[in-house]
């Protein structure tokens, strides 16, 4: 669904609306219809961080080592969070995917304001879809 829509993809930076609006919402509904489908604090955890790099982005106004390292670093917690609940492995593979093309992007300010857009959509379309709570 989205990791197969993401693969396709060699830069975050040129993904439009439409297409984080259309990966997104595939995504977030495939979260939200496995019987044991991740919880929304799940989601939510990783949109924290996510939600960091926006403001640290806001106040640095481009790309830098502070938030290549930030980025890269969620890696590691959705592996935490994967390991801990088999059910959340395929956000690691969607956003593990993000990441890696953003970092690699030709524009990578660009590149980030999608990656962080696509985290937004998916957790309100997770929700949207029936999220579970607990």
């Amino acid at each position: 669904m989205g990791l197969k829509d993401l693969n396709s993809q060699n830069d975050m930076a040129k993904l439009t609306p439409e297409e984080i609006d259309s990966i997104s919402e595939n995504f977030g509904r495939s979260l939200a219809d496995r019987r044991d489908g991740i919880k929304t604090n799940q989601v939510r955890n990783i949109f924290a961080t996510v939600q960091s790099l926006r403001t640290k982005l806001k106040t640095m106004k481009k790309w830098n080592d502070e938030l290549h390292q930030e980025l890269v670093l969620i890696k590691p917690k959705l592996a935490y969070a994967a390991g801990r609940q088999r059910n959340v492995k395929p956000l690691y593979e969607l956003l593990s995917k993000g990441i890696q093309i953003t970092v690699n992007s030709s524009e990578q300010t660009k590149a980030l304001e999608n990656f962080i857009q696509l985290v937004e959509s998916i957790v309100a379309y997770h929700k949207f879809h029936g999220g579970r709570d607990n």
